[in-house]
């Protein structure tokens, strides 16, 4: 089983500095990267590999389609189960970490940039075991 590490923000400077510390961290080699949510989509559509897990770090606020529209449709695809998302975001608004814990995709809410302390979280929930329906 191999684990693909998706980041999901319109902010290409936020997007700098997580894949500067993905790098520092030595966290992952199997990296994308996208400024909108349409496109991480289509990339998840687009691969259909059962073999593989996907970690994604989202964020919330992006127009086109948000990280909530984004999220409402990943938990309806055959693949959901493959996926675990760590939401990523600027947001200081308790409401939004009360509707992140509503998704079952969810994993965990972090203040962006992310830092090198965070990785820590994030290797725990990349190492937890997937549940397959």
């Amino acid at each position: 089983m191999k684990i693909q590490l998706l980041n999901i923000d319109d902010d290409e400077l936020i997007l700098f500095i997580h894949e500067t510390l993905i790098q520092q961290t030595e966290f992952s080699d199997n990296y994308v990267y996208f400024t909108g949510a349409k496109d991480g989509l289509a990339y998840l559509d687009k691969c259909n590999d059962p073999d593989t897990r996907y970690l994604i770090l989202l964020d919330i606020n992006m127009p086109g389609m948000n990280g909530w529209e984004l999220l409402d449709i990943l938990e309806l695809r055959p693949y959901a189960s493959q996926i675990r998302v760590i939401l990523v975001s600027s947001s200081e608004n308790e409401s939004d970490r009360l509707k992140a814990k509503k998704y079952k995709l969810v994993y965990s809410f972090l203040s962006k940039p992310l830092k090198t302390e965070h990785f820590d979280i994030i290797k725990e929930i990349a190492n937890t075991n997937y549940n397959l329906d």
